[in-house]
């Protein structure tokens, strides 16, 4: 007879969820508050040690509307409606990095030939 969903769960089912749940929980997900406090720490002492930036930040206003904000809401928000997986952009990147370097390698090869047969043409036969 399976539980109700309504039904308690002894102490000793419940710490196993739970670290089954966290167990599945990436490095990032894991300790997300503590970057949260770091990173507010860090933007405190950012504007403490270079007031500058303060200056630089409002800049980006127009009317109501900051950029610099909305451009990092924007950065934390898009992996997250994109449903981007952390664990495959590595894989992802490396690929990109190995087909960009291919197309690179071709077109060298067509602007190396290309040149060649352009000053070859230029050069009067003998």
């Amino acid at each position: 007879m399976e539980a109700s969903p309504s039904a308690p769960i002894s102490a000793d089912a419940r710490l196993a969820l739970e670290q089954k749940v966290i167990a599945g929980l990436s490095l990032l997900d894991r300790f997300l508050p503590v970057w949260i406090l770091l990173a507010m720490a860090a933007g405190l002492l950012l504007g403490r040690w270079a007031p500058n930036v303060v200056s630089l930040l409002d800049a980006g206003h127009i009317g109501s509307t900051s950029f610099p904000i909305a451009i990092g809401l924007l950065l934390m928000m898009y992996p997250v409606l994109a449903k981007v997986r952390y664990t495959e952009v590595g894989a992802i990147a490396r690929q990109s990095i190995a087909a960009a370097r291919r197309n690179h390698y071709r077109a060298r090869s067509l602007f190396r030939r290309l040149s060649g047969w352009k000053s070859s043409r230029a050069i009067p036969d003998r």
